[in-house]
């Protein structure tokens, strides 16, 4: 009898090709994926034939590897790196640095391109996502207070959209995304619709995708993503593009949903916060109509036991097989700034807790723990442009860096801060162009910065070019600048100030240019310098008393200084000795 044995031989290499860090199977391995073996393991920046997909995840072990695989690289390279799943790019001055990667089929004229990226160091907090078509080049930022929409912008074509609200936040991930779909684009941050653009050019296929970081700014990268549309499709957006509440409080976000070539069906929608604590309530299902949107209310409720911190919310749309994700900041008791800009801002997301802007019933911004660095370090609450009657109290604001600002009033009638601390940051209060405001029960910390020569801590409290100003009651404590600076602008009238206690170096108040003011019942100690009045100084009706100074009272420096009809009383005690002046005298 004769046998017949079929051997299979299975040859594996001693010495296989060596896989980059991170590396990950192919998507939808075995379906639309031809030239690859299901489960097939390729490195990890890939791009899977078929329906157009690329994602990397800069799990590299040097930026050798990431070049190897298959990413250009333009620019420095002074100071960048990559490891542990995160690509950092900085440059020395005048440098810039970035990367580019071109290894994109022809066809793909509708496309999503996602980089999830955060401002990890130098004094620009811009984020940066660029985009190349065959025909033209876009660059979808986040930078100063604003998003902008670059359209080949080295033709000096730009910017094609501009909108304010960025504010830049150092540490903290973000995500910068563009679609283009039957020639209009849609920019998008942290998964927010910020705004459309209509290309005329009907060229629109892919070409290559970057981004980039100029000699002021160092950025870190988590992921970037670029993906062929089913010209059917649909997007997810949020507006407002986070929710904060108190503890014990509820709030919500609209959930948008937008048809585009004629989608419609059914979309199931689910939503998780992590970590646990609060609840989020989402209907389970929207029906979505073709080339149409669908609205659905996205809430989440806490207890008064919820912890204090920022949650990550995440909210998934699927249909068929098409599935959107975004996820929001969820802060509970915690927040980023608050920016107010005219009275159609004051809204629950921006920070209201209660009233309706009456002089009975004033907005109320009440009890929230305001981290700086939640944005950029820079700006607590800056309110402008209203007249609607408000009132901030008991909030925490603190922890700011260099040239970093509790609470800015621009252009602001009747409103207040009372009862609140501000802790730890370059500066205090600042009131420009205003008027009806009082400042009651604060306590106000600006520690000593140093820096270079002439360059130091600025006041608790700045006003200037205002008037009716009522500042009483305030614990104000001082590094080197001043307690209260009242220099700058056009000059200040009608201002009190009574009843608050200066502490700390440098000086306790600073006066400039004032008409008509009330300083009484203030105490100074610990000031090397009670009250300044500098060159140029115009003081006229200005009553002070009661005032108890701890070491050289007022000090009075310079020329073409007037001061004339005031009235300073021997009750105001130096050291607990009277204080006594001399007006109109000459020789």
């Amino acid at each position: 009898m004769i046998v017949s044995v079929c051997i299979l031989l299975l040859l594996v290499p001693l010495a296989p090709t060596r896989l980059r860090a991170g590396t990950v199977p192919c998507p939808n391995a075995g379906t639309g994926t031809a030239g690859f073996l299901p489960n097939m393991i390729i490195p990890n920046a890939f791009a899977c034939p078929g329906s157009f997909s690329f994602r990397d995840d800069f799990n590299y072990a040097s930026m050798n590897d990431l070049v190897a695989a298959g990413w250009t690289t333009f620019g420095c390279q002074c100071w960048d790196s990559v490891g542990g799943g995160v690509l950092y790019l900085s440059a020395p001055y005048p440098y810039s640095s970035a990367i580019t990667w071109n290894k994109i089929p022809s066809g793909v004229s509708d496309w999503n391109v996602t980089l999830r990226t955060e401002w990890t160091g130098g004094q620009i907090g811009d984020l940066r996502l660029d985009v190349y078509t065959s025909s033209h080049a876009y660059t979808w930022m986040a930078s100063g207070g604003s998003f902008i929409l670059q359209r080949d912008a080295s033709m000096g074509n730009n910017p094609v959209f501009s909108r304010s609200g960025y504010q830049p936040q150092m540490n903290v991930w973000h995500q910068l995304r563009l679609d283009m779909a039957v020639g209009k684009m849609s920019m998008y941050f942290e998964g927010n619709l910020i705004g459309t653009y209509t290309e005329q050019d009907p060229n629109t296929d892919l070409a290559k995708i970057s981004t980039q970081v100029g000699s002021y700014t160092a950025d870190s990268y988590d992921y970037i993503t670029a993906t062929q549309l089913n010209p059917a499709h649909f997007t997810v957006a949020t507006s407002p593009s986070f929710i904060a509440v108190l503890p014990g409080k509820s709030g919500n976000s609209t959930l948008l949903l937008t048809s585009y070539e004629n989608f419609s069906g059914t979309v199931s929608l689910t939503a998780t916060v992590s970590p646990t604590g609060p609840v989020v309530t989402i209907p389970s299902t929207t029906y979505l109509p073709g080339n149409g949107s669908s609205n659905s209310t996205l809430t989440v409720s806490t207890q008064d036991s919820t912890s204090k911190q920022t949650y990550s919310l995440s909210v998934t749309a699927t249909s068929g097989n098409q599935s959107r994700s975004l996820s929001l900041p969820l802060y509970v008791g915690v927040r980023p700034a608050i920016v107010i800009n005219g009275n159609s801002d004051f809204t629950t997301n921006n920070g209201v807790t209660g009233g309706t802007g009456t002089a009975s019933n004033p907005y109320i911004i009440s009890g929230w723990d305001i981290d700086l660095c939640l944005g950029g370090c820079a700006l607590g609450i800056q309110i402008q442009n209203t007249n609607a009657y408000f009132v901030i109290r008991n909030v925490y604001i603190h922890d700011g860096g260099f040239g970093s600002l509790d609470v800015s009033f621009s252009n602001v009638t009747n409103g207040g801060i009372e009862g609140s601390t501000l802790a730890n940051t370059y500066s205090g209060i600042r009131i420009t162009s205003s008027s009806n405001i009082v400042v009651s029960g604060n306590n106000v910390t600006v520690p000593t910065w140093y820096f270079d020569p002439g360059v130091y801590d600025g006041p608790c409290l700045q006003v200037s070019s205002s008037s009716n100003i009522t500042v009483s009651g305030n614990n104000l404590s001082n590094g080197v600048g001043a307690g209260i600076d009242l220099t700058g602008g056009s000059g200040n009238n009608n201002i009190v100030i009574s009843e608050n206690h200066f502490s700390g170096g440098g000086v306790g108040m600073h006066l400039g240019t004032i008409n008509h003011a009330i300083v009484k019942d203030n105490q100074f100690s610990q000031n090397d310098i009670d009250i300044y009045v500098s060159y140029g100084t115009s003081i006229t009706n200005t009553t002070m008393s009661g005032n108890n100074f701890h070491v050289m009272g007022i000090y009075i420096q310079g020329q073409n200084i007037q001061l004339r009809s005031n009235t300073i009383t021997t009750d105001n005690l130096v050291n607990g000795k009277p204080l006594y002046y001399f007006e109109g005298c000459s020789g």
